[in-house]
């Protein structure tokens, strides 16, 4: 479904290249999560947390 809303908003340029990048870190985070939580230090969610929330205004 990622790869099919990518290819959309690309194909239409619903969203600027900097906010695609943006999405993308967050879909690669989003997979870390999911299938590598034991890689995934609680360090890196806090600060991601307090400094990047904003990502999704």
């Amino acid at each position: 479904m990622i790869d099919l809303a990518n290819h959309l908003i690309a194909r239409e340029g619903w969203i600027s290249a900097s906010d695609a990048a943006r999405f993308a870190l967050m879909a690669r985070f989003r997979n870390r999560l999911v299938h590598l939580y034991e890689e995934v230090s609680d360090e890196e969610v806090y600060r991601i947390l307090h400094e990047d929330l904003g990502d999704f205004r």
